[in-house]
């Protein structure tokens, strides 16, 4: 009997129908593989995040001013937000050309960079600043291959959830580089005397078996275009079901107990299956979407840049993103302005990469459940709203410890936020043939409004450092007065007047993305009525 039933699963499904199936599972298995290859891309595209490790070391030993400092952090965010220039050469190369690009151009970068700290080549201000550019380059072609290869080959409907692990490694990796460093590299009491450049070293070998990697496994397969297999398999399965569901046994029965008519309707449809294949390949991918496409548009850059909803909802992320990442950058100096340095430093420079991981899986899956029900819109308000309450006591008190462990949990959260959410909506406002370019340029943006916030986290810092006593010999108590600025190990100012005028700002900034969000819901609760 059981014999029987599987020929007669065999029969209703077909040699043409077993290959549609054999090549869904193909291509889902290199789905599959590719997704994982593009989370290994995200661990190491993120590593560029864990500068805050070693940021103090790297002054000391360069002899570098805190301006000069957030220069090159700067530098690193701009370049790493520069997608648009690896959207389009995704788009034009593919993921295997652009692969091999990421390899080639953030291992050797990082392997050069580290060559500059150790000193072996010229390591002026002016060459760290063209040489941080390639380590960001390298890491936002590894973003956008991860991004794109999701967008194009999952389902809207899973985008939010594997968007937002995507994320969380990209988010979280900087905590696990930050304590590779802080256990292995920055082990010396003496900022001098750790060892950033061999830390560097290690990266770019990490980077190029990450590339490697990605080139093997990560492909381009368009969702749609396993639809006609499926829907062929669904089609004889059903029929399959509605005969053995039959209460009348068929007059017709063929020598392997299997009914003729379960016979007869797979020889008609063999050729039926076959040809929707064929058609469907035919069809440009816009229009096989079916139930996936009326929920997406594809719209240009410039189509975007005259819809209002867009900018309700770039502009706060532009906002958010830029000044999640300034404090997360920073908050060594915050430590250290506030005499908690030595307490908390390796504590937080881990426990925030670790929250930021932990709220992108949450927002990702939460914005996926609730999707039809709650739009991602709203998980995006009340992201911008935990961070601008985070930052209220931030400006009141910046000193105290308790001040800076809540924002090491809101400002993560909210970054995580927009990154994980920000990047599906922006597929459903746009589509996804053109994401490469429309979130690259979005990203481009958004690291220029960082490169504002970084400079005036630097001026600020420097203008309110002051000068301290130096005791040359206690034994006579000669003491001397020298301005922070002269000497790299003493640029440090101390006390809540380092930060007074960049609180005041961020938070203005972060009140006027929340309302900017909260219109954006009234326009769309508006539109849903109206339709």
């Amino acid at each position: 009997m059981e014999q029987s039933h599987s020929q007669h699963s065999d029969l209703a499904i077909g040699p043409h129908g077993r290959l549609g199936l054999l090549r869904l599972r193909y291509s889902t298995f290199l789905r599959i593989a590719g997704y994982v290859a593009c989370l290994l891309g995200m661990a190491m595209a993120g590593s560029v995040y864990s500068f805050n490790a070693y940021s103090d070391a790297m002054k000391a030993q360069l002899d570098l001013s805190q301006s000069q400092v957030e220069w090159l952090l700067s530098i690193g965010v701009i370049s790493t937000c520069v997608g648009f220039t690896a959207g389009p050469f995704i788009d034009r190369f593919g993921v295997h050309a652009s692969s091999c690009a990421a390899t080639l151009i953030g291992s050797v970068g990082i392997l050069v960079l580290g060559l500059a700290v150790e000193r072996r080549i010229s390591h002026s201000f002016g060459v760290m600043c063209i040489l941080f550019i390639f380590p960001g380059q390298g890491s936002v072609f590894l973003y956008m291959i991860a991004l794109m290869s999701t967008a194009v080959n999952f389902p809207l409907r899973v985008r939010g959830t594997l968007f937002g692990i995507l994320d969380s490694m990209y988010g979280g990796s900087a905590g696990a580089w930050s304590a590779i460093y802080g256990f292995a590299y920055g082990t010396s009491n003496d900022v001098l005397l750790e060892n950033v450049a061999g830390f560097m070293y290690l990266m770019a070998i990490v980077s190029s078996v990450v590339g490697l990697i990605m080139f093997v496994l990560v492909h381009h397969l368009p969702w749609q275009e396993s639809t006609a297999g499926k829907a062929a398999e669904n089609r004889s399965q059903r029929h399959l079901e509605s005969l053995e569901n039959s209460d009348q046994p068929s007059p017709h029965v063929n020598g392997h107990g299997v009914s003729q008519d379960a016979v007869n309707w797979h020889k008609e449809h063999d050729d039926e299956n076959e040809a929707l294949a064929e058609s469907q390949s035919l069809i440009p991918k816009e229009a096989q979407s079916g139930e996936e496409d009326d929920e997406e548009e594809n719209r240009t850059i410039k189509q975007l840049v005259c819809d209002v909803d867009f900018h309700l909802l770039f502009w706060p992320f532009a906002i958010v993103s830029s000044v999640t990442t300034m404090f997360i950058a920073n908050i060594a100096f915050y430590l250290k302005s506030a005499h908690l340095e030595d307490r908390y430093r390796n504590l937080l420079t881990i426990l925030i990469p670790a929250i930021g991981l932990v709220a992108r899986l949450i927002w990702g899956f939460s914005s996926d459940h609730l999707r039809k029900r709650v739009p991602r819109v709203y998980f995006v308000l009340f992201g911008t709203v935990l961070l601008t309450a985070g930052l209220v006591t931030l400006r009141i008190d910046v000193g105290q410890a308790w001040v800076l462990i809540l924002n090491s949990f809101t400002v993560p959260a909210a970054a995580g936020c927009v990154w994980s959410l920000v990047p599906a909506m922006v597929s459903e406002m746009g589509g996804v043939r053109n994401f490469g370019l429309n979130w690259g340029l979005i990203m481009f943006c958004s690291g220029l409004c960082s490169l504002v916030f970084q400079m005036l986290f630097g001026k600020v810092y420097d203008a309110n450092t002051r000068s301290k006593p130096i005791t040359l010999a206690p034994s006579t108590h000669e003491v001397i007065s020298v301005l922070d600025s002269a000497s790299p190990t003493a640029a440090t100012c101390y006390g809540p007047d380092c930060y007074t005028v960049t609180s005041d700002v961020i938070l203005a900034c972060c009140v006027v993305s929340t309302v900017m969000l909260i219109l954006l819901v009234i326009r769309q609760r508006l539109k849903r009525r109206q339709s």
